[in-house]
C-alpha cells in the first residue's frame, strides 16, 4: 500500500510540476506572437496530460529519446551519443514513443 501510495503522490507532483513550468514559459514569453487567452492555455495544458498519458508507458530512456526527437530535433545518431545508447536502440526508443502516440490518439472515421 505505502509503494502504490508513493508512487500516486509521485505522478501528482510530476503533473503539476509539467503544469506550472508550461504556465511559467506562457507567462514569460514576452512577444505577443505567444500571448494567450486562458482558453488557448486550456487547451495547452490538455495536450500536455494527453501526451503524458500516452508516454507514461514508456521508460525513461525511450521517452527522453522520444523527446529529443520530437521537441529538439535531434537525429537518431545524436539522441544516440546523448543517452550513450546505439543508433539503432535510439530509433526502437523514438519508434515505440510514436506508437504509443498513435495509439493514443482517437481518429474519427471519415464520412
Amino acid at each position: 500500500m505505502t509503494t502504490i501510495s508513493q508512487r500516486i503522490v509521485y505522478e501528482i507532483w510530476r503533473r503539476r510540476d509539467l503544469e506550472q513550468a508550461c504556465l511559467q514559459a506562457l507567462e514569460h514569453s514576452s512577444s505577443e506572437q505567444y500571448a494567450s487567452s486562458p482558453e488557448d492555455q486550456m487547451l495547452l495544458l490538455e495536450a500536455l496530460r494527453a501526451m503524458d498519458r500516452a508516454l507514461a508507458g514508456l521508460s525513461s530512456r525511450e521517452c527522453a529519446a522520444f523527446l529529443l526527437y520530437k521537441l529538439d530535433d535531434l537525429t537518431y545518431p545524436e539522441i544516440a551519443r546523448q543517452l550513450g545508447i546505439s543508433a539503432s536502440v535510439a530509433r526502437r526508443c523514438v519508434a515505440k514513443g510514436l506508437l504509443q502516440c498513435y495509439k493514443a490518439c482517437s481518429f474519427a472515421p471519415l464520412a
